[in-house]
């Protein structure tokens, strides 16, 4: 005969997931905010319009450290000349907090408007099957101001994947010819 679990003890392991998915999606911002990918006034924004979110959830120390060149000693120094307790929450800053907050992100990362024709590229790149169809997808979903570049492949569809959408599945002779029209930015034999 099975046992059942009380509901208290249900309620208790659907919060410990969510806590978890709450830490990750937190982990998720400041990695975007070390490595550039997202600004620091985006997250503010992002926080402000929704206080519950893993942005208005994020401490604001946290968030400063996060940043590039911003250590323990300059977050303090920071929260200090900002007047900005460090237990605050990214979400729960008053106007006056996020305002001086707001101009001190523009001062120290001012955001340039992208020069004409240009964008930054990134190159997701792994051996087969490693799982950068899987890391594509989390980015398409989360980041939907990101645009994934599609690629050619001569390889035939796997279940499931769409031509335009996964890759462009072409054959060997329509690939030559991209590369003699010069279509590709790069390319490479990866079996045979």
């Amino acid at each position: 005969m099975a046992e059942s679990v009380p509901p208290q003890d249900v309620d208790r392991v659907a919060a410990a997931r969510r806590a978890v998915e709450r830490r990750r999606a937190r982990a998720s911002i400041k990695r975007d905010l070390a490595m550039r990918v997202v600004s620091g006034q985006e997250v503010l924004r992002r926080a402000a319009e929704d206080p519950t979110s893993a942005a208005g959830t994020l401490r604001v120390p946290d968030f400063l450290t996060a940043l590039p060149a911003i250590g323990a000693g300059k977050r303090d120094r920071i929260l200090e000349a900002l007047q900005i307790s460090p237990v605050k929450r990214l979400g729960g800053l008053g106007v006056r907090q996020r305002a001086v907050l707001r101009e001190w992100l523009d001062e120290r990362f001012p955001q340039s408007e992208p020069r004409a024709g240009r964008s930054r590229l990134l190159v997701l790149a792994g051996p087969t099957a490693v799982g950068k169809g899987t890391v594509a997808t989390h980015i398409r979903k989360t980041h939907p101001e990101i645009h994934l570049s599609v690629s050619a492949t001569t390889r035939a569809p796997r279940p499931g994947e769409i031509d335009g959408v996964h890759y462009y599945f072409v054959d060997e002779d329509r690939f030559d010819q991209m590369i003699a029209d010069d279509e590709l930015l790069e390319y490479a034999t990866v079996h045979n």
